[in-house]
């Protein structure tokens, strides 16, 4: 990383945005947290790729607990996709702004999640398609709304499953289980949930 940013910090930001992942998955928040913050600030990227960037580093400021820092990245960048007109941007920022909110405020969350999991949809991206349809799936178990929750889950987890996302498979699992536990079915309930953590 370091000797892309000295040489190409295009390419050092390139690297971020392809490590999102693996850092977020290794728990390697303070290290992608300082090179996001290197890479941005050392180049000039196109709008839609800024927007991404910092989305991908709002996600990751968020997993670490910084979740006010966390709000306001994944806000500038949703502002920076909406002013590029790029789809695909507009909804990974949208996915990264509602997952941020999901916890605190579900229902806030929808809106942003339903027109994520749309432009996804429409632009190919599976990944973030899938992953919005998991958490408004989420948003209906907080609301214990099961009819909602599990309408259509085997085309989700085979959605899930064919994209190879690994940690929304583990988080759908949970809601499948977690909206069945308070309407007494305890044994498929705990079914689900060990899926989860398998």
């Amino acid at each position: 990383f370091d000797r892309a940013l000295e040489t190409d910090a295009a390419k050092a930001l390139q690297l971020c945005l392809a490590l999102d992942f693996w850092y977020r998955a290794r728990a390697r928040f303070r290290e992608a947290d300082d090179a996001f913050a290197r890479a941005v600030v050392a180049t000039d990227p196109p709008p839609a790729l800024q927007a991404r960037a910092l989305a991908a580093w709002a996600w990751v400021v968020g997993n670490w607990g910084d979740f006010e820092r966390a709000n306001e990245l994944a806000a500038d960048a949703a502002a920076r996709a909406e002013e590029t007109g790029d789809d695909g941007a507009i909804a990974l920022t949208l996915l990264v702004l509602a997952n941020h909110r999901f916890f605190t405020d579900p229902v806030a969350a929808l809106e942003l999640l339903h027109r994520s999991r749309n432009l996804g949809d429409a632009v190919g991206d599976e990944y973030i398609a899938a992953r919005a349809e998991a958490l408004i799936r989420g948003t209906a178990w907080f609301q214990q709304d099961e009819p909602a929750c599990t309408a259509g889950a085997e085309a989700l987890q085979e959605r899930l499953e064919r994209v190879g996302d690994r940690e929304t498979l583990a988080w759908f699992w949970v809601e499948q289980g977690a909206v069945r536990y308070p309407l007494g079915a305890h044994a498929e309930a705990a079914e689900l949930l060990h899926r989860a953590v398998e």
